[in-house]
C-alpha cells in the first residue's frame, strides 16, 4: 500500500517558557526534521492554550517557518485528549506519528517503520523500543516491547500499555475508524492505552526491535504529576482486556475471518470492529462462529441456524453471502451495510 505521507502530532502546553522547556521543543522539532523519508513528512504544533504562542518564541521562529512545521493553536488549555482529537482532524497524510515536546527520535526511525510497513500490508501500527532519559544518566534504561502481534496483546492483558506513545508510525484511517482518542474519565492519562487494546483486537500491530525513541523522564510530566490516577486507570483497562479471555488467539483468528470473507486482514478488522461498536447480535456461519466468538466476547454471537432465539435487536448476518431469507429474523443488516465505511 502506498502512502501519501506521514504527519507527526506534537500537542505542547506552557504555562511559561524556560530555557529548559524551549531547548526540549527545539530537540523534539530537530530530531523529526532530520528524519530521512521517501515520503513527505510535516509536524502538527497543536499548542494547547499556553499563554503566548509558541509559534512565535524568538527561539523557535526559525523552525516554524519551515514549511513542514504547522501550528494549531487553541484557545484555552483543553487537556492532551482534546488537543490530540484536533490535531487528528487539522492532518493531511496517511500515516500519524507522535512525540512529545521534551523527547526526540534516533536517526532512520520512520525509515525503518516504513520498510517494516512495506513488507507487510497487513501492518496498521508499528511501535519501536524507547530510551528512558533521566536526569541522573546512569538510571538511564532501554525498553523493548514485544515484536509480534500476538506478543503485544499477551503484553497489554498480562502488563500494561504495548506501544510506547512517542514511538508509534499508525494508519490514519484506523485512528478515525476507532472514533480517536477516548474522552472517558475512566481512562484519564491513559488515552494511547485505551487506544491500543481496541486497536489491537481487530487490527495488526508489530514493533521493531531497536531503540529509536528517547523518552524524557521528568516529575513534572504527566506520569509524574499524576502517577497514581494513571496507575489506577492503567489497571483497570488491562482488567477489562484480560476478563474478554481472547489474548493471544486474536491473530489466529482474525486471520480465519479474513480468510473465510476472502478480504485482506484490514478488511475484516474494519467488520469486525464495526460489528462489536454498532450491533448487540452477529449471525455467523460455521466457519466464521468459532472465530468471531474470540473476537467478540462480548457479543451475542449466534449460530445462522439459531435465529428463532434472537432477541429483537439490531442484527448483523456476518457472511459475504446472502441473508437466508427464510430465517426468522428482522431487522438484519449484512457486511454491505458496512462497506460504506473508509478504507483502513
Amino acid at each position: 500500500m502506498r502512502f501519501n505521507g506521514i504527519s507527526v502530532l506534537m500537542p505542547v502546553y506552557c504555562r511559561t517558557f524556560s530555557a529548559e522547556n524551549i531547548r526540549g521543543i527545539r530537540r523534539a522539532l530537530l530530531s523529526v526534521l532530520g528524519q530521512p523519508c521517501q515520503i513527505p513528512v510535516e509536524i502538527t504544533v497543536v499548542d494547547d492554550g499556553s499563554r503566548f504562542p509558541i509559534s512565535e518564541q524568538p527561539a523557535l521562529k526559525d523552525l516554524f517557518r519551515d514549511s513542514r512545521v504547522r501550528s494549531v493553536r487553541l484557545k484555552q488549555n483543553s487537556g492532551i485528549v482534546f488537543a490530540l482529537n484536533t490535531g487528528l482532524q487539522a492532518v493531511r497524510y496517511d500515516l500519524i506519528a507522535r512525540i512529545d515536546s521534551d523527547d526526540a527520535w534516533r536517526p532512520g526511525k520512520l525509515a525503518t517503520q516504513l520498510r517494516r510497513m512495506a513488507d507487510d500490508p497487513d501492518l496498521t501500527i508499528v511501535g519501536t523500543g524507547m530510551r528512558l532519559i533521566h536526569s541522573d544518566r546512569r538510571r538511564d534504561e532501554e525498553l523493548i516491547r514485544p515484536e509480534s502481534w500476538s506478543g503485544l496483546v499477551r503484553f497489554a492483558a498480562q502488563v500494561g500499555c504495548p506501544f510506547p506513545h512517542g514511538s508509534i508510525l499508525a494508519r490514519r484511517s484506523v485512528f478515525e475508524l476507532l472514533g480517536g482518542y477516548s474522552h472517558d474519565a475512566a481512562v484519564t492519562h491513559c488515552e494511547d492505552y485505551a487506544m491500543w487494546i481496541r486497536w489491537l483486537r481487530f487490527f495488526k500491530g508489530a514493533t521493531i526491535p531497536e531503540v529509536f525513541y528517547e523518552y524524557t523522564v521528568s516529575e513534572t510530566a504527566v506520569s509524574g504529576l499524576c502517577a497514581r490516577s494513571q496507575q489506577l486507570a492503567a489497571e483497570t483497562l488491562r482488567h477489562a482486556f484480560l476478563r474478554l479471555n481472547s489474548g493471544e488467539k486474536i491473530p489466529e483468528h482474525m486471520d480465519r475471518i479474513a480468510r473465510a470473507l476472502d478480504v485482506p486482514l484490514t478488511e475484516a478488522g474494519k467488520y469486525c470492529f464495526l460489528a462489536w461498536r454498532f450491533y448487540s447480535v452477529i449471525l455467523a456461519e460455521a466457519p466464521l462462529y468459532d472465530a468471531l466468538k474470540v473476537i467478540l466476547p462480548d457479543r451475542h454471537v449466534v449460530p445462522a441456524d439459531k435465529t428463532a432465539a434472537i432477541p429483537h435487536e439490531r442484527i448483523l448476518w456476518f457472511s459475504n453471502d446472502a441473508f437466508p431469507r427464510h430465517l426468522a429474523a428482522d431487522p438484519v443488516h449484512t457486511l454491505e451495510t458496512l462497506q460504506d465505511f473508509q478504507e483502513v
